[in-house]
């Protein structure tokens, strides 16, 4: 500890991070100069910082905000507003001389979206400006609603991510599509065990669809997931195609989130018809860097395995 008359150094009792950002702020050796904005507004920074990460490409964005973005990258601190997003994304659809519509702003700002803490926005703007604005999908404006409420969920959480990639993707099983599986007698469940080596949101599940048109009195389903420790999270009715169709994508009420490696088992009855199957199933199909494992469920009551039978795939957003 420092005594009466010892000099104090600046750096004392700072961490690394806290001793960029300092030096950011009081311009201390800086050795590059960035001209920012319309009224060319000149910030001092460090050439070794810029060098230390990828390259970031910030076009028409004001002072403020490039501040915000250089101390992301000197201190991974991201202190981003609403405001800032909409303020880029609206540049950059003008830039484009695109309408600055919710959704080209939505599509412009990408991963940004994910950066803000959209569950700390006030309710009544969120309500007032936020819905109604189109820059997030009906989907995300119900996750932000819930968060409100106390209700988690991994579209916005309340740490700022210091990276957010999201990808859809959609998961086949089978080798071939035969026809000729016969519907159950009774109320019984096809299930399987899936394991994803990622973080995804479960969106859709892909089904066999009915061999000729059916009753709407009978194209009714229970979608069940059970988790890794077997605990139900999800189970819903829902309301297959009425006519003839190899497969079909039956779409989740709510996005549900499987951490990588947890396995989860999903049910489905209950067959009313005559359908397709899938036949010679891989046990694992691999997209990019990812791998769906399928494997037999012990919670299923029917004849469908690991290598043939109903339950075609699933349709998901990864996350990095």
């Amino acid at each position: 500890m420092a005594k009466p008359g010892d000099t104090v150094d600046w750096q004392d009792g700072k961490s690394l991070s806290e001793c960029m950002i300092y030096m950011l702020e009081k311009e201390m050796m800086c050795d590059v100069t960035f001209r920012v904005g319309t009224d060319q507004s000149i910030i001092k920074a460090h050439k070794y910082m810029k060098a230390s990460r990828r390259e970031v490409i910030v076009p028409d964005v004001n002072s403020a905000t490039f501040k915000i973005l250089l101390k992301y990258i000197y201190s991974d601190i991201l202190d981003l507003s609403l405001e800032n997003v909409f303020e880029w994304a609206g540049h950059q659809c003008e830039s484009e001389r695109k309408t600055a519509s919710g959704e080209n702003m939505r599509e412009r700002a990408g991963s940004l979206l994910y950066l803000v803490n959209f569950p700390l926005v006030n309710k009544e703007y969120s309500a007032n400006e936020i819905a109604d604005s189109g820059l997030l999908t009906l989907e995300k404006i119900v996750s932000v609603f819930y968060s409100h409420y106390g209700r988690e969920n991994d579209f916005f959480v309340k740490s700022i991510r210091k990276e957010y990639n999201e990808k859809s993707h959609s998961v086949l099983r089978h080798t071939f599509i035969t026809s000729g599986w016969y519907p159950y007698s009774h109320n019984q469940y096809d299930a399987l065990k899936i394991t994803v080596n990622e973080n995804i949101e479960l969106k859709a599940v892909i089904l066999y669809g009915a061999l000729k048109e059916i009753h709407t009195s009978i194209n009714k389903i229970i979608v069940k997931i059970k988790n890794d420790e077997g605990i139900e999270i999800h189970s819903k009715k829902y309301e297959t195609c009425t006519k003839s169709c190899e497969m079909e994508t039956v779409l989740l009420s709510e996005s549900i989130t499987i951490n990588a490696h947890a396995g989860f088992t999903l049910m489905v009855d209950s067959l009313k018809c005559n359908t397709y199957y899938g036949d010679k199933c891989k046990p694992e199909c691999k997209i990019d860097d990812i791998i769906v494992k399928f494997e037999t469920s012990p919670n299923c009551a029917t004849a469908t395995s690991v290598s043939n039978g109903q339950i075609a795939g699933i349709e998901f957003n990864a996350y990095h």
